[in-house]
């Protein structure tokens, strides 16, 4: 999209100096975004982010701007009261003409600028572990001050995004719908999903049917494990799940252990305190491996904790 598709958008912003160009952003897969570099008096740049919100997405344009509008200027304050330049640690809206954080209706489609961040590095895929370290420090940094944000005040914008159970249903009925000719493309992972999802729902409707919930509920998807007899990864789902210590959900945890057991699963040692001998056999086929290489160096009665004791390790 060029200058003439979005001229019309332009005068609608507090864009400060002349018009010099506009470029596409086209890693974004839902909104369209677009760079705009305008000229200031002494030959000084300014540039703007341009974004027109998926209407199709975003059902409530007007709900997601004053969301925004809350958070940004949250965090301004707080990097503020710390006596740090907010400028280049977030989001600065442009606001119309008119004062508003957005512009447009139906027919125009609907508008929201920022000011533009420059000299920065953008990676829509992770390349080294440093990455990995510096997005965890910016999504610790985005909440620690954002902790004393009063959520209530944020609306739903996609409602049921975390409804589990119905989202799995709309998956279901897109798939035997196929609008988009995708299904025959991905059966082999469909199949393997639809065969593992009665499980997970047992699973679910036991977790209600004793009265409990989890504040935490993190679905990973897994591959094949590595060579380490006691390895946890393999082709399927993990399911982690939040309870309070108490004596009615460590019943409910052994309901669940027999089930993970009769799917073929298994419990993550690193995380476990509670686990039964038997549950463990049961999802470590390769056990005894395990011991003939504790027994072959020395290992048996000379290495061992509460858990391997609980567990029946020699």
């Amino acid at each position: 999209m060029g200058y003439n598709e979005i001229k019309h958008i332009l005068p609608a912003f507090d864009f400060q100096g002349r018009f010099v160009r506009v470029d596409e952003m086209t890693s974004g897969n839902i909104n369209a975004t677009y760079h705009l570099v305008y000229r200031r008096d002494a030959g000084l740049s300014a540039e703007y982010t341009l974004q027109q919100i998926n209407h199709n997405v975003f059902k409530e344009p007007a709900s997601v701007m004053r969301n925004i509008e809350q958070v940004t200027r949250h965090l301004r304050e707080r990097y503020l009261r710390d006596g740090l330049d907010p400028s280049r640690r977030t989001l600065e809206l442009i606001p119309t003409r008119a004062g508003d954080t957005m512009y447009g209706n139906d027919k125009v489609g609907y508008w929201r600028a920022y000011r533009f961040i420059d000299n920065v590095n953008v990676y829509d895929r992770i390349e080294k572990p440093a990455h990995f370290k510096e997005a965890g420090r910016a999504f610790g940094r985005f909440q620690k001050l954002l902790h004393d944000f009063p959520v209530e005040n944020l609306a739903e914008i996609i409602p049921d995004f975390h409804n589990t159970q119905k989202r799995f249903y709309a998956f279901v009925a897109a798939v035997e719908r196929d609008g988009a000719s995708r299904v025959r493309d991905v059966k082999p992972e469909i199949e393997f999903f639809l065969a593992r999802w009665r499980i997970m729902g047992e699973i679910v409707e036991r977790i209600a049917a004793a009265g409990m919930a989890s504040p935490l509920a993190v679905l990973k998807v897994f591959g094949e494990g590595n060579q380490n007899h006691l390895s946890f990864p393999m082709p399927g789902y993990t399911l982690a799940l939040d309870f309070k210590a108490t004596p009615r959900a460590l019943a409910l945890a052994d309901e669940l252990d027999r089930l993970v057991v009769a799917a073929g699963g298994r419990h993550y040692l690193t995380k476990d305190s509670r686990m039964s001998r038997e549950t463990f056999r049961a999802g470590y086929p390769r056990l005894d491996e395990f011991e003939a290489v504790r027994e072959r160096y020395g290992a048996i009665g000379r290495f061992g904790s509460a858990q391997s004791r609980r567990l029946g390790l020699r």
